[in-house]
């Protein structure tokens, strides 16, 4: 399928069983908001305010110990709302696309046996796509640490700013690039029941191009483009439906004295987010299960029938009728 029909047929599998992935994802998305609310409240400050403004050696202390909550804390909340809701997504439309009803049943089984192995296998990825953003991070420490030490006229900390800028640039590249060459690692490791670095391998085996047959890569870049633009439509069309409504201003009122009342506020701001990442990371396991499939027929020749008998064998809970 070209990238068009693919996500013509992702709309299609959404709007048939789209209700029953949101019903099954409602926990794992929480568990993203919060990760999401927890950076944003206590790390991303950090950045920008530090305790003591002409010590570098207390600014450097004081965000690497953010970098290091946001792995600590926030990286595996975002990591297991997400590998949760792949597993549960990958299996549904799996079920829809072979024929079979879609099974919230079936789906927590599967998510329930795969989820150590998606845990790692998106570990594996962050750890990879996350290098570059990291390296530059550091050389923009070094650059500091040089324009402190250094003369006025030696040019050498400018250039490592200037290394560090294009590190951005490059690093957030790197992070797209890597996460579109394993990006069928989840819907493998799902429905082959692959260890995570042999899924990552398959992932970029199934995306290559061979022959006539052109790489998978293209249907991955043009995912990051719809969701860029879904993301806009869906955060844009749910802030400025709910300023009409006057929320959460107008809400706010109700909850000032009763107990625990800044907790519920602070719940409320945070609904257009969680209604975000709600909508957005099911369309995102859908399209790469559906670019798992056509990469499987495309370049080994499986009909669905087959296709249906191979992950049969795979996973023998499931059964298909062929």
């Amino acid at each position: 399928m070209s990238s068009t029909e693919l996500i013509d047929t992702a709309v299609r599998v959404y709007q048939q069983i789209g209700w029953l992935f949101l019903k099954q994802t409602v926990v794992p998305a929480i568990f993203v908001v919060t990760a999401f609310a927890f950076i944003e409240r206590f790390i991303v400050p950090a950045f920008f305010v530090t305790k003591n403004a002409s010590s570098l050696s207390v600014q450097f202390t004081e965000v690497a110990f953010a970098i290091g909550l946001t792995l600590l804390v926030g990286g595996p909340l975002f990591i297991i709302g997400v590998s949760a809701t792949t597993a549960l997504v990958t299996q549904m439309v799996s079920d829809y696309m072979l024929g079979r009803t879609p099974s919230a049943e079936a789906a927590y089984k599967a998510a329930k046996r795969t989820i150590g192995t998606l845990l790692r296998v998106h570990i594996r990825e962050m750890f990879f796509s996350c290098g570059g953003l990291i390296l530059a991070v550091a050389l923009s420490a070094l650059s500091s640490t040089l324009d402190q030490v250094t003369s006025s006229e030696n040019v050498v900390a400018g250039l490592v700013a200037l290394v560090a800028f294009f590190g951005f640039a490059a690093g957030g590249f790197l992070f797209l690039l890597i996460v579109s060459r394993h990006a069928l690692a989840p819907p493998i490791a799902v429905l082959e029941n692959l260890k995570p670095k042999q899924a990552a391998k398959r992932s970029a085996e199934l995306l290559r191009s061979f022959g006539a047959i052109p790489g998978g890569y293209g249907n991955v870049w043009s995912l990051y483009v719809v969701l860029f633009l879904l993301s806009i439509l869906v955060s844009g069309g749910l802030n400025g439906m709910l300023a009409l409504v006057g929320f959460p201003n107008r809400f706010e009122t109700y909850f000032d004295n009763i107990p625990y009342g800044g907790l519920f506020i602070e719940a409320l701001r945070l609904v257009p987010l969680f209604l975000w990442v709600w909508t957005i990371i099911p369309v995102w396991a859908t399209t790469i299960t559906l670019i798992y499939f056509d990469r499987r027929i495309r370049l080994e020749g499986y009909d669905i029938e087959a296709l249906a008998a191979d992950v049969w064998r795979t996973d023998r809970q499931n059964r298909f009728e062929l």
